[in-house]
């Protein structure tokens, strides 16, 4: 899995790639971001795309809101702030998680467990979708409905 990290603060960066190893070292941190402005320009010129998003909400530069405001991105994020005020908004933005600082091990581990049981479903409901289109299943439809009309 592919994971990027938008964090402005270097220890707190290098705490959660930490955690991501000790959960799992297979995950990869294909960059840590430190600006709202340093992402919008790596989301313009995207090489490859992250699987998870891990977003500081309060960066130097405003917030990360502000990122999906500039730039189209339908990732799924684990939030990870200071704050407790953004979580409504949080949600409103592909939201898995929300964490608060200082980040627990076990709270990561929970965020992380539950986006690995949504891309499951996520997964299984789009292997239903294709096996329909592959083999040309189409789904029963009504043909006859009953109405009623004044007594009839």
């Amino acid at each position: 899995m592919k994971i990027l990290i938008i964090e402005d603060e270097k220890r707190t960066a290098e705490q959660i790639k930490r955690l991501i190893n000790r959960y799992d070292n297979s995950y990869e941190v294909i960059g840590v971001l430190e600006s709202v402005k340093s992402a919008v320009e790596w989301f313009g010129s995207i090489k490859e795309s992250p699987d998870l998003l891990l977003a500081d909400i309060q960066l130097s530069d405003g917030t990360s809101f502000e990122l999906f405001d500039q730039a189209n991105i339908e990732l799924p994020v684990v939030f990870i702030t200071a704050y407790n005020d953004y979580a409504l908004n949080a949600f409103k933005m592909n939201s898995i998680e929300y964490l608060l600082k200082p980040i627990d091990f076990n709270d990561l581990r929970r965020a992380f467990d539950k986006f690995r049981r949504l891309k499951e479903v996520w997964f299984k409901a789009g292997i239903n979708e294709r096996e329909m289109l592959r083999n040309n299943i189409k789904p029963a439809y009504k043909s006859r409905f009953l109405v009623r009309s004044g007594n009839s």
